[in-house]
């Protein structure tokens, strides 16, 4: 017998679909407040470490502190249990079908997301964790490191739009809430924001260069 289920296409076959036992308001708001959580903890550590940073350099580090969070921990769950979500109960997995009514590839097995959330956990996870203390610390190897995780997730958004674009949003359910809330706004974070730390580390790096290569710069240096 087939499997009814809320994704779109509506032919998607999901056999070992099971429904939320959460409901969208009470998943929405586990995930708020996982958030807060989040935020609470960093700026805590973050004050511990360093008594008097900038408020920008605070809000940088809160968010990759969430940013470490959600590859490591909330993408790499989805990277190991790709196969499972559909019919898995843990709080990740109704998390990840409550996301799908947005982009059912999540729930399809689709290479491009599987590989993309694994490149992110991987990859963007760790370093974003080590981010927040060479931001805290002011580490030299901040604004590199800075740079390379926010082109990455600038990329990757940028692929993720494109390939469900080229697809002209087959994947997503009709509602203008699930296309423009879940599937738009909560990814554009990841264009804007990125998008903006890479253009700071840019200056940045720029201007070290700058006072390096400054005229007479090096008959000082001998």
């Amino acid at each position: 017998m087939k499997t009814s289920h809320p994704f779109y296409p509506l032919g998607l076959s999901l056999p070992h679909y099971v429904p939320n036992t959460l409901s969208s308001l009470e998943l929405v708001s586990t995930f708020a407040a996982g958030t807060l959580v989040i935020f609470a903890g960093a700026r805590i550590l973050v004050n511990t470490v360093n008594k008097k940073p900038a408020s920008s350099e605070k809000i940088v580090c809160l968010w990759f502190a969430l940013c470490g969070f959600i590859h490591l921990f909330f993408e790499g769950y989805f990277g190991a249990t790709a196969g499972e979500i559909a019919s898995s109960t843990h709080i990740f997995a109704q998390l990840w079908r409550e996301y799908a009514l947005s982009d059912s590839r999540y729930m399809s097995y689709d290479a491009f997301t599987v590989a993309m959330e694994w490149i992110c956990a991987l990859f963007c996870g760790p370093i974003s964790f080590y981010l927040v203390y060479a931001i805290t610390t002011n580490h030299p190897s901040r604004y590199p490191l800075q740079m390379m995780v926010s082109l990455a997730q600038l990329y990757g958004d940028a692929l993720y739009y494109a390939t469900a674009a080229i697809e002209v949003y087959g994947s997503t359910r009709p509602e203008s809430y699930y296309f423009w809330v879940y599937f738009v706004m909560l990814n554009a974070f990841w264009i804007v924001i990125p998008s903006y730390l890479l253009y700071r580390g840019f200056v940045e790096v720029v201007e070290v260069f700058k006072r390096d290569t400054a005229p007479g710069k090096k008959g000082k240096a001998e």
